[in-house]
C-alpha cells in the first residue's frame, strides 16, 4: 500500500468487529495485515483472497483521511500456519477465535512437530524443542539460547553501531534509505556486503530505482541465504516481487546476475524466470 507512516507502526482495531490489525512502514510503502481465514487445499498455492482484501481495506479506511482502494495495492502475500483443532461447539468458531497457544507434539514415528505459536515467543518455543530432543538423547545440559545474543547482533550498543555503519555505507556510495534497510535486515552480516562493494562500487546501486535494495544485497542473498528458486530470492529474501511489478527485462537482468553464483544452466534460468511470471508486469 502507499506510504503513510515513517518509522512507527500502528496497531489498530477494525471498526466492524474489533479485531486487531497492523499498518507497518515497509521499504518505503505500507504493510497492511493480517487476517485469518481457514485454508484447505494445496499449500503451494496459498494467496490472499478477495474477502481478506476487502476486510483490510475497510478496516484501514476507518482511519485514513484518503481512503485506499484495490488500485492502491502494490502486492500481497499469504501463508499457512497450523493451530490446535478447536473444540467443537454448537456454533462454528471463526479462525481468529482459535487459540494461538504453542504446543510441541510427537508423532507415532517419534518426529516432533509444533503447532500454534507466534514470532514473539518463537525463541522460548525453540528452547523447549531443544530440551525435549536433548532429554531423549540423555543430554543433561539445558538449551542455552536465553543468554545468547541474537545472530548478527553488534557487540556495541545498537544505535552507536548503526550510526557508524550508516557513515560507512555513505562512504561506499549507498543511499541513506537503502543503507537503513540493509542494516536492519543483515546486522553485522553487512560487513560482507560492504566488502563486495569495495571490490565493485557498482554494486552499491539500487536494483530498481524505486525500492531501497542494492545489487550487493541481491548477490549476498543469492550466495548466502539458501536460495533454491528465483522466487525464493525475490519474494522471501528481497521482496521485490511483492513491492513492485518488475518488467520482463528487469526480471531477466536480475536472473542473469544471480545465475552464475547459483550455478544455473540456460535451461534452468529460463525455468526460474517462468516461475516468476505471475508477479511481473504484462
Amino acid at each position: 500500500m502507499p506510504a503513510v507512516l515513517n518509522d512507527e507502526a500502528l496497531l489498530l482495531t477494525a471498526q466492524s468487529d474489533g479485531r486487531v490489525f497492523f499498518m507497518i512502514p515497509w521499504y518505503g510503502l505500507t504493510l497492511l495485515g493480517t487476517t485469518d481465514t481457514d485454508f484447505k487445499g494445496n499449500v503451494d498455492q496459498v494467496s490472499a483472497d478477495d474477502s481478506d482484501i476487502d476486510y483490510l481495506l475497510a478496516a484501514a479506511n476507518g482511519y485514513l483521511k484518503t481512503p485506499w482502494t484495490k488500485a492502491d495495492i502494490v502486492g500481497r502475500f499469504a501463508g499457512v500456519r497450523v493451530f490446535k483443532q478447536p473444540v467443537k461447539t454448537t456454533s462454528a468458531s471463526s479462525p481468529s477465535a482459535v487459540s494461538r497457544d504453542w504446543e510441541l507434539k510427537t508423532a507415532a514415528n517419534g518426529v516432533h512437530y509444533a503447532i500454534g505459536g507466534k514470532i514473539t515467543s518463537s525463541r522460548q518455543d525453540a528452547a523447549c524443542i531443544v530440551d525435549t530432543v536433548c532429554a531423549q538423547l540423555d543430554i543433561k545440559q539445558p538449551c542455552a539460547t536465553q543468554n545468547k545474543r541474537f545472530p548478527w547482533a553488534p557487540q556495541d550498543t545498537f544505535p552507536a553501531w548503526f550510526a557508524a555503519m550508516q557513515d560507512r555505507a555513505a562512504q561506499l556510495g549507498i543511499d541513506a534509505e537503502s543503507a537503513r534497510w540493509l542494516l536492519r535486515r543483515h546486522g553485522t552480516q553487512v560487513d560482507g556486503i560492504f566488502r563486495r562493494i569495495e571490490t565493485d562500487p557498482n554494486l552499491a546501486q539500487r536494483i530498481v530505482p524505486a525500492l531501497p535494495f542494492i545489487v550487493a544485497d541481491l548477490m549476498h542473498c543469492a550466495t548466502n541465504e539458501m536460495i533454491v528458486h528465483l522466487d525464493d530470492l525475490l519474494r522471501r529474501r528481497l521482496p521485490l516481487l511483492i513491492l513492485t511489478q518488475l518488467t520482463q527485462d528487469q526480471l531477466q537482468r536480475i536472473a542473469l546476475r544471480v545465475a552464475a553464483p547459483l550455478q544455473w544452466t540456460d535451461t534452468r534460468l529460463h525455468q526460474e524466470i517462468e516461475r516468476c511470471a505471475p508477479w511481473i508486469a504484462h
